[in-house]
């Protein structure tokens, strides 16, 4: 939170160290890769002559914008960031609920529109329909900053709004696949925030798991990444081959283009990047052509 170092972190330190603040703008599973190509390499500037230093460092590394500010500013400027992000994937899976519900239209229709605006737009990067965001830094920033709407008296908390767009998506979704289930075992395909990482914290697939739950309902769970289980055998003990399901995929793994899905089963993908054969129904959220 802006002011945190300022308050808590400067008054415990001796006079022989020099503080700058340098949050990073990396994500799970493209960790490196962020570090080595930042957008930008963030600088809360408490000591000159520390942040010179740093800054001939960063020059071994990449030739990144090196933005220099305060160290509240550097503060804020990343829970922003993080919420801005939050921001368009609120708006999009909104775009994505719209799109169910009208004929002849489809989310990744429109997003792909919008992303060729890249002078308001900005870019394609999350400009998508699907599940909320999650991890350890979206979700966590955007509760921050709600809280800080609050205590500052905003006359409207927006950052408020994107975390009930993100609860309030996942129980329509709840809703959609109660009303799809007719006799069949809900199966949630997926537990981690993202494709290709292990990482469960902030997961939507584990919220809307709860939230089905809730509901009244038995779900079960199953992520190759997470539960390091022998697929064949998950299938046998659930069934999956002998036994008509409903599956709702709750991350994109790329894993689950080679799962076999019993004829008659119901596949809900909120991602819509799945193709099955014929004989399974098929719910691609957001796509209603």
């Amino acid at each position: 939170m802006p002011g945190t170092i300022s308050r808590l972190i400067k008054p415990i330190l001796g006079t022989h160290l020099k503080l700058c603040y340098n949050p990073f703008f990396i994500a799970m599973g493209t960790t490196i890769n962020d570090f080595l190509n930042s957008e930008i390499i963030l600088f809360g500037v408490d000591d000159e002559g520390a942040s010179k230093k740093a800054e001939e460092f960063y020059k071994t590394i990449n030739n990144t914008k090196f933005y220099k500010t305060t160290l509240e500013n550097a503060e804020l400027i990343k829970v922003v960031y993080n919420t801005f992000i939050s921001t368009k994937i609120a708006m999009m899976n909104t775009v994505m609920e719209t799109c169910h519900h009208l004929p002849n239209t489809n989310v990744d229709d429109v997003t792909e529109a919008l992303a060729l605006c890249s002078d308001r737009i900005i870019s394609k990067k999350y400009l998508y329909g699907g599940m909320g965001d999650g991890g350890g830094c979206h979700p966590r920033d955007n509760i921050a900053l709600s809280y800080l709407a609050q205590k500052l008296d905003l006359s409207y908390n927006w950052y408020d709004n994107i975390m009930k767009q993100r609860e309030n998506q996942t129980e329509w979704l709840a809703d959609l696949i109660i009303k799809h289930k007719g006799d069949k075992q809900i199966n949630i395909l997926g537990k981690c925030f993202k494709p290709e990482t292990n990482i469960i914290t902030g997961s939507p697939a584990i919220l809307l798991k709860n939230i089905l739950e809730e509901k009244g309902e038995t779900v079960r769970m199953w992520d190759p990444w997470v539960d390091n289980s022998d697929i064949m055998k998950v299938k046998d003990e659930y069934e999956w081959d002998k036994v008509p399901q409903l599956f709702f995929i709750g991350c994109k793994h790329e894993v689950w283009k080679e799962f076999y899905f019993m004829p008659d089963s119901v596949v809900i993908d909120p991602f819509r990047y799945l193709e099955v054969h014929d004989n399974v129904k098929y719910i691609p959220i957001g796509k209603n052509t």
